[in-house]
């Protein structure tokens, strides 16, 4: 478990694990939708992957899963998996992490609404040049903005886990 998960694990969950009391990881990414009219494009998708009671048991989870080949998630037919995410009962985010080639990369949450208001403004103009790539048909790069706009989102955690967070380590987006 890296330093920024075991901050948050220590920190920020005993604060609201009474009001959360259940997690549910999730796999989020795209799959590619046809219609005879449109031709093939992107979607946004995701895929539960489970529920956990404690915290710890999905986070652990998440690490198998963002391993290399941990991840099976066939369901879809051309899903491809960018975020993993888990949220608490009430469904708010409470933590995310992009998949990497390398494993897991926890996304570092924004600790202010001023830093939150820089991910949004980041993000924006990474997904207009992903729709820029995709109206000039360079699916591959539009996909590759989209998936990094995503995981810069991913910084927005809900503002209850996020007061009860500490400092962070080094951006992961």
């Amino acid at each position: 478990m890296n330093a920024l998960v075991s901050d948050f694990c220590v920190n920020a969950v005993p604060a609201l694990i009474g009001d959360a009391g259940s997690f549910t990881l999730s796999c989020v990414g795209e799959a590619m939708a046809q219609d005879p009219d449109l031709g093939d494009y992107p979607v946004p998708a995701s895929v539960q992957l489970g529920r956990f009671r404690s915290f710890d048991e999905v986070i652990a989870c998440a690490e198998r899963r963002g391993r290399q080949n941990g991840l099976c998630v066939d369901a879809i037919q051309s899903f491809k998996p960018n975020l993993l995410t888990i949220t608490d009962r009430h469904q708010r985010l409470c933590l995310a992490g992009q998949l990497s080639k390398d494993g897991l990369i926890w996304c570092d949450p924004v600790t202010s609404d001023a830093e939150a208001r820089g991910v949004v403004l980041k993000a924006s103009g990474i997904r207009s040049r992903a729709m820029a790539a995709q109206d000039r048909d360079e699916t591959n790069e539009a996909r590759s903005l989209r998936f990094r706009a995503a995981a810069i989102e991913a910084r927005l955690i809900d503002p209850a886990w996020r007061l009860a967070s500490p400092a962070r380590t080094a951006r992961a987006a």
